[in-house]
């Protein structure tokens, strides 16, 4: 069954927007067809549609809340230069898990913002793809040493490609689904971000011999974690 959304699922009955209307009448839902909607916090619902003009009313029929996972893998990055490859990543990581998502302002930084309205839109558009019902925290871009003091704690994998700095490889320490996943810009991580993230306890690691881009290299790392807890 396809999954739609809305973010308020307090009501026995209401009504989808308009966009997410036209989703439901594009998959040829009629007057009394049943269809699931979550409300991204956990919450799904079964309703039959009725349909009210171009807006789908929504009659709920069923209610199930599904917990939230307790293995939370978080990932910090800095901005792509390109937005529509951070997008591409965005769901992808969705639909592999992910729990937040934490844009980075580092020194080599070359993008300051991104579009968080395009960003969440995307991340929707994941969870419904990917039959997921807990959307994922995205915080906009904050500094480096900010982020490095609010997120303290836990296991953090930073990942860089500085080979004067020593590194693990990050099949050694894929075993924690709730640790942080640090990746930097194009330029990469600076000497001092490195040195600052590893006197913290980071751990730095490498994810292998080739040069990937910023937002292969995350995929690459989120993926990995994610297939070692899989499998254990």
């Amino acid at each position: 069954m396809n999954l739609f959304f809305h973010p308020h699922l307090n009501h026995d009955a209401f009504e989808l927007d308009a966009e997410e209307s036209r989703h439901v009448k594009a998959m040829r839902h009629s007057d009394g067809d049943s269809i699931q909607i979550t409300d991204g916090q956990g919450t799904c619902i079964t309703g039959q549609i009725e349909w009210k003009k171009h807006i789908a009313r929504i009659q709920v029929a069923e209610r199930v809340h599904h917990a939230e996972n307790n293995e939370r893998l978080r990932l910090v990055m800095a901005p792509t230069k390109q937005h529509e490859r951070m997008e591409w990543l965005l769901e992808k990581a969705v639909e592999l898990g992910i729990a937040s998502i934490h844009f980075v302002q580092c020194a080599n930084s070359e993008r300051p913002i991104v579009r968080l309205d395009r960003l969440q839109r995307v991340a929707i558009a994941a969870i419904k793809q990917s039959q997921r019902y807990h959307l994922p925290l995205i915080q906009n871009v904050a500094r480096f040493e900010t982020l490095l003091h609010e997120l303290a704690g836990g296991k953090h994998l930073f990942a860089h490609c500085r080979e004067e700095y020593a590194r693990q490889p990050i099949a050694q320490h894929c075993d924690d689904q709730s640790a942080t996943i640090w990746i930097g810009p194009e330029g990469d991580f600076t000497a001092k971000e490195i040195e600052d993230a590893t006197k913290r306890g980071a751990i730095a690691i490498s994810l292998g011999s080739a040069r990937l881009r910023t937002e292969t290299a995350a995929l690459a790392a989120i993926a990995a974690v994610q297939m070692h807890c899989a499998r254990s």
